[in-house]
């Protein structure tokens, strides 16, 4: 399933062409201006600027690791010239922004509303879910879904889709070599390791924020899914119970793909079936032709191989040129709170 097709050819594209829309009229409504907050691996945050570029009411900051996201990706973001644009590339990784725009959530500084684009935002779920009620229709009785996930908020989708009557059997998250979720299906030990760069960049990710969402629903307990997160930031790791681990892999698995899987994988599906698949996307067509369970199985596409152009031509010798030859405009600051909001207010 190509969920490539949007302006910014990111599956995140149909799920933010809605949220900003809606975040601009709500904001219109009630007579204020609002800040968008954006941290990104490399897909979100373009297909952020393209929801809001043209908005009235929303300026949006975007935060991206420097150096940790493909050419292209960056490209996406800092060129465009719109007067409620800023981007910063931020010293540190996908991690680091995340927690810097969690933790400007958590104030309220300045005049505007402060809101999020992130999958921390309830309505990209919601609209990220459309593409399993999309795909019910396709398919007759139950399926299964193979999703690259870093950060958890489209298989999250997925698992919330099901919940609501959608008919998907097995939620399968493909992991690069920042595998923490594959860990924590497999285990039910949640453990974060340092994240570390792959030619997969947009799941170079060791803390996926929607993967709370997840904990909330097994434990069904707030108070009970608030001492997992202690313990996980006291001791750097956390477990659920034995029987919460039978609850998630009731649903869930996961497998791990290093970057020579990765690139063993493309030449694989580009030989058999004349298909050229990014880096994230390879790994979900893989694992799905790997497990062959009773149901339909769906491989979940996320990203154009355009966007991953240097790996495409490493893999398969080529020098195509895709880039995007417009002036960039960013700021390279350090992993600051401080530093942000002294930019930004």
């Amino acid at each position: 399933m190509e969920l490539f097709h949007g302006p910014t050819q990111s599956f995140k594209d149909y799920a933010l062409q809605v949220l900003g829309v809606l975040a601009d009229k709500q904001l219109g409504k009630i007579d204020r201006k609002g800040m968008a907050l954006v941290a990104t691996s490399g897909d979100t945050g373009s297909a952020a600027i393209h929801a809001v570029k043209d908005s009235e009411n929303i300026d949006i900051v975007v935060l991206h690791p420097y150096k940790k996201i493909s050419e292209y990706q960056r490209k996406q973001m800092t060129t465009i010239q719109s007067s409620n644009v800023t981007n910063f590339a931020i010293k540190g990784d996908y991690d680091d922004c995340q927690k810097l725009v969690k933790s400007l959530l958590s104030k309220q500084m300045g005049d505007k509303e402060l809101i999020s684009l992130n999958s921390i935002n309830w309505i990209r779920v919601i609209a990220q879910s459309s593409y399993y009620v999309w795909l019910s229709q396709q398919i007759e009785g139950p399926f299964d879904v193979v999703v690259p996930s870093g950060n958890f908020g489209n298989a999250y989708s997925a698992w919330f889709a099901k919940n609501n009557g959608i008919p998907i059997e097995n939620i399968i998250c493909s992991t690069n070599t920042n595998n923490v979720l594959t860990r924590f299906i497999n285990t039910g030990k949640l453990e974060p390791f340092e994240t570390v760069s792959s030619i997969a960049p947009s799941m170079d990710i060791q803390l996926p924020s929607s993967l709370e969402r997840l904990i909330y629903d097994l434990f069904q307990d707030p108070s009970r899914t608030k001492i997992f997160y202690e313990e996980l930031y006291k001791n750097g790791e956390a477990s659920l119970p034995k029987n919460l681990i039978k609850d998630l892999q009731d649903t869930f698995q996961s497998d791990t793909f290093d970057d020579t899987n990765i690139k063993s994988s493309m030449k694989y599906i580009s030989k058999n079936y004349d298909y050229i698949a990014d880096p994230h996307t390879c790994t979900s067509i893989t694992l799905a032709q790997k497990l062959k369970n009773k149901n339909p199985i769906v491989a979940v596409a996320t990203a154009s191989p355009v966007k991953f152009q240097g790996v495409v031509n490493d893999v398969f010798d080529l020098q195509n040129d895709n880039s995007i030859k417009l002036a960039e405009s960013f700021d390279i600051i350090d992993n600051s709170l401080e530093k942000l909001i002294e930019k930004i207010f």
